[in-house]
């Protein structure tokens, strides 16, 4: 059969060719690699016209990791397009003269055997060279290819290659807007490219030369203007003259906007006096035949909803307080979201609903209050408001699309690129409603572009009107429920001025994380990246004044700025060198380090005096400078620059003032400290008061409204005084607040506890291997889905690695946090698979929903007892000693109690799941305090005297029938259940 490339040479008949196309997708390339030489290669469907790319050549390595310099090539894949055709390939097997490591291999499936008697990169440098020529690089991350190539033709004393190169990976971000993901094979997917096996070198550059292809011809279906933004805000590369190739002809004008957003609705008021809800119509909404019902196929009728709804309606009409228990099962946000919603169109005003995490707020946006409105039949007004730093702001945007927003690389302007398209899309600027840019990837530019209040004209900004984050501050105050994080709302509610007024009701689910969030969100914190945001906004006034032509009056004043900011910069870095000097030694795992900062251990350090005495002279010629730009006549030669000035001024005193509270750490009742990571060299030093009860006590002494909390678990005994008090529901709000809790309908025999007192001690050195012996043992047995919990990250990298080295278990099943993935990842493949082991710690004691056989296994490795080394951690304990209490049982124990029912609440989600807690820490039954965890768990705990013996109380659990329970009831007396719905 004649070659593909050359009936290509010896023919024009394209459809003739196309009748030669396999229509079946290739077969998986063989362990052995084909020799490096031209080969035919099947035709995928395409949509071609004249390619805007008439010929390229798509690369991808396989590499021994992630570094070009210390690591090494193991496998090339590249293939030829020409006029959207693929003409000839090379792919083989390279010996990198080093191990591979496992993680790749399994990635990959390629292993030493593989390469053994391949050639060196060094032998096969010439050939592929030649086979890439001038023609640009097509690939998925292009530049790790290229730069992999760089730097083998280096260590070959080759010639530097600079060839163009063309990244399907940012081309699919600017032109597919709606995907989850934008890895190779999530785009080939949504194109309908052919990707045989994934992170092999020939398969992913054949999918990646198609992409291309068809992102191509997708690129000119964006709107000419936005096309035009693009290539003019595009850094100098070959994607920017083929954007500018799709213009036809060049344009003038960098950035341009057609956008018009929708009006916002009327601003509700504060009534002077309430309309309670009406009691009979809430009844009647959770009833059998009642408006729930209708909307809801699926719904159940549950006496633990409705009586909390009812609570809620009196909390919200009389103004009081309620703290509300409510397990899973109980439908505890509908509970809350149909009386807030009632109470807030009765009256005409706001309710605000705030949560901890992003995936509650999330759900009650899409799901929730969409499902309450529709049930309701009304015009239920919502909306969500997030802190400034979520929201773009357009007119620095801009700036930054001409080019006039300071320095930013050439990787970090076309990282930005996708945006220029959002924003002519979006409505609400939130940038975490897209998966385009990444703001972690592309912090810098992100801090330049966000809505933060550094730069920000208010009402004097041109693009004011349609500034999306006073749109969603305006929205705010028109809707009935506004959804909101524990986060704004201690930065917003809880400061002296909010805009957003009285408020009329306050709903916090995840109401257990309350405290927590007040201590991470009212502390004040000073680090190396405040220092240099404040001393690159003084550099950019600066350097804005200096541009005034023929003004002779600024220049000692400029002079002045000049100076002061060299040595504030110097002082700056000497004096959080000192601090980290001192800190380091109390490194965690060699790591994270805390330490408690004594009182005036700071106050008289040389640098930090003279970062004092710097700011004080800042503060006075920015004080000269603003009674000089101010003046009447001057007003249109500084032209904006003296609401700049002002801002500095202001960010100046609060830098300073910052500066002797946490350099002094001696104000009563607050706690101090340094904390910083080794390997990521930050430091920061923070302060924070310890009561957060107390600031929120005069909150609801400020605000007369109807208060109320929730979570899945907020008690951890019988007395409530504990959470009370964390709520600043003490004194005359004790009065008025309401405490219930309501169990979960689920039955009991849907769980089994089971306890291994012969496991080694969670401190003894031959405890990770237990773990691992045991959770292998049980994996084999039983091939059902397991999520094992921990306290430590590196017990759970210990154990993970001794999982992976099992010759018993599959390594592809043993996943980890933050080592195989995300958590959406890890969760994924859960629900898609059998036999999955996934380690977690930290964020996967809680929001994590895997029901049925997503997860039929939760193992807690240890008592969730927290880090004792801390010095918030420590400063808490002492005040409850100071108090009168027991630091380990009044503080720590309950805190430990309340994440334990968090973690097993992972295992049962519906009235149809069935699963196994094992907890394989012996203190639960050889220790007192073990009887408070068991009866955290509300039913007895079976013990077992080995691993065998556990296997077999398991396989009993696992093969006695289980009765469903098909009325959900509130149980009569309260009691604990392992579940939650967070």
């Amino acid at each position: 059969m004649p070659r593909l490339f050359d009936l290509l040479s010896g023919s024009s008949d394209e459809q003739k060719l196309r009748a030669l196309a396999q229509p079946k997708r290739p077969a998986p390339p063989a362990k052995k690699a084909p020799a490096a030489k031209p080969m035919p290669l099947p035709l995928f469907e395409q949509e071609t016209s004249l390619p805007l790319v008439p010929e390229f050549v798509a690369l991808d390595f396989e590499t021994t990791g992630l570094d070009d310099k210390n690591e090494r090539v193991i496998e090339v894949g590249a293939i030829r397009f020409v006029n959207g055709v693929p003409i000839a390939e090379i792919s083989m097997f390279i010996n990198p003269q080093k191990p591979i490591p496992p993680e790749i291999s399994d990635l990959t499936g390629i292993r030493d055997a593989d390469v053994a008697t391949a050639k060196k990169f060094s032998e096969i440098a010439d050939e592929l060279v030649a086979f890439i020529g001038t023609a640009p690089l097509c690939g998925h991350q292009i530049d790790f290819d290229v730069g992999f190539l760089k730097a083998e033709l280096i260590r070959c004393n080759k010639a530097e290659l600079n060839p163009p190169q063309l990244d399907t990976a940012l081309l699919s971000r600017i032109v597919l807007s709606d995907l989850k993901g934008y890895s190779l094979s999530n785009v080939s997917d949504a194109l309908e490219v052919p990707l045989t096996t994934a992170h092999r070198a020939l398969d992913d550059a054949k999918a990646s030369g198609f992409v291309a292809l068809k992102l191509l011809n997708l690129l000119g279906e964006i709107p000419y203007h936005i096309r035009k933004s693009m290539a003019h805000m595009c850094p100098a590369s070959y994607l920017k003259s083929i954007l500018f190739a799709t213009l036809g002809v060049p344009s003038a004008h960098p950035y341009s906007s057609k956008r018009t957003l929708p009006p916002i609705g009327q601003k509700l008021l504060h009534p002077d006096e309430l309309i309670p809800v009406d009691q009979e119509k809430l009844t009647e909404f959770f009833s059998e035949n009642g408006a729930l019902s209708q909307t809801v196929d699926t719904y159940t009728i549950r006496n633990a909803q409705q009586q909390m709804a009812k609570e809620c309606a009196a909390a919200l009409s009389d103004r009081s307080f309620l703290v509300s228990e409510a397990q899973t099962g109980t439908g505890k946000s509908l509970a809350y979201l149909v009386p807030a919603a009632l109470f807030a169109q009765a009256n005409n005003c706001r309710v605000l609903v705030a949560t901890h995490t992003r995936n509650l707020q999330d759900q009650l946006i899409a799901k929730d209050i969409p499902l309450v409105k529709k049930a309701l039949g009304t015009n239920l007004s919502f909306s969500v408001l997030k802190g400034r730093s979520n929201y773009i702001c357009r007119r620095r945007f801009q700036k930054l699309a001409f080019g006039e927003l300071g320095y930013i690389s050439a990787r970090e302007r076309a990282g930005a690129l996708p945006l220029v398209s959002w924003i002519e899309r979006t409505t609400t600027g939130d940038i975490e409603e897209q998966q385009q840019f990444n703001r972690s990837w592309y912090r810098k530019v992100w801090n330049l572009i966000s809505a933060e209040t550094h730069e920000c004209k208010n009402r004097a900004c041109p693009a004011y009107g349609e500034c999306f984050f006073q749109r969603a501050r305006q929205k705010a105050l028109s809707s009935h429920i506004v959804v909101i994080n524990h986060a704004l709302f201690f930065s917003e509610v809880c400061a002296e001025t909010s805009f957003l007024g009285p408020i009329d009701g306050l709903i916090f689910d995840e109401a257990h994380h309350l405290e927590a969030s007040g201590h991470q969100h009212l502390r004040t914190e000073v680090d190396t990246n405040r220092f240099m945001q404040y001393i690159d906004f003084m550099s950019d006034l600066q350097k804005k004044i200096e541009k005034i032509p023929a003004n002779p009056a600024c220049d000692t004043i400029i002079k002045s700025l000049k100076t002061s900011i060299k040595r504030l910069r110097k002082a700056s870095e000497h004096f959080l060198t000192r601090v980290s000097t001192f800190a380091s030694p109390h490194s965690r795992d060699g790591q994270v380090f805390a330490a408690a900062l004594a009182p005036d251990q700071y106050a008289s350090d040389p640098d930090g005096l003279d970062i004092d005495i710097t700011l004080k002279d800042v503060g006075d010629t920015l004080h000269t400078l603003l009674q000089h730009i101010t003046a009447p006549e001057k007003e249109d030669t500084f032209d904006g620059l003296g609401a700049e000035a002002a801002l500095c001024n202001q960010r100046t005193s609060q830098l300073r003032a910052d500066l002797i509270y946490l350099c002094k750490a001696s104000t009563p009742g607050h706690v101090f400290w340094a904390e910083g990571k080794v390997d990521k060299n930050w430091i920061k030093i923070c302060g924070v008061s310890l009561d957060i009860g107390a600031i929120l006590s005069q909150v609801w002494h400020t605000n007369k409204m109807g208060v109320i909390f929730t979570s899945a678990t907020l008690f951890a005994s019988d007395s409530h005084d504990a959470c009370l008090t964390r709520f600043g529901l003490t004194g005359d709000h004790k009065d008025k607040t309401i405490v219930n809790r309501f169990t979960s309908p689920f039955s009991k025999d849907q769980s089994l506890l089971v306890a291994a007192p012969w496991m080694a001690e969670p401190d003894d050195t031959e405890y990770a291997q237990s773990l691992a012996t045991t959770i292998e043992q049980i994996s084999c047995t039983f091939k059902r889905n397991m999520l094992v919990l921990f306290t430590s990250l590196a017990l759970m990298n210990r154990v993970y690695s001794m999982l992976r080295a099992s010759s018993k278990l599959d390594r592809q099943k043993v996943l980890a946090q933050g080592l195989s993935g995300n958590r959406h990842h890890l969760l994924t493949r859960m629900h898609t698979d059998k036999g999955i082991i996934v380690l977690g710690a930290d964020s996967f004691w809680e929001g994590i929903d895997a029901p049925g056989e997503t997860c039929e296994i939760v193992v807690i490795t240890r008592l969730p007892f927290i880090v004792p080394s801390h010095p918030l951690t420590v400063a808490l304990a002492q005040q409850h000693e100071t108090n009168g209490g027991d630091s380990f049982f009044t503080f720590a124990l309950p805190e430990a109690i309340i994440r334990f029912r968090q973690g097993i609440g992972r295992l049962i989600r519906t009235e149809n799941d069935r699963g196994v807690l094992l907890v394989l820490d012996r203190r639960l039954v050889t220790k007192g305090y073990g009887k408070q965890f068991i009866k955290a768990y509300g039913s007895a705990v079976q013990q077992s005297t080995d691993s065998n013996d556990m296997v077999a109380h398991m396989d009993t659990f696992f093969n006695q029938p289980h009765k469903l329970s098909k009325t959900l009831k509130i149980d009569s007396e309260p009691q604990y259940v392992p579940f939650d719905d967070l």
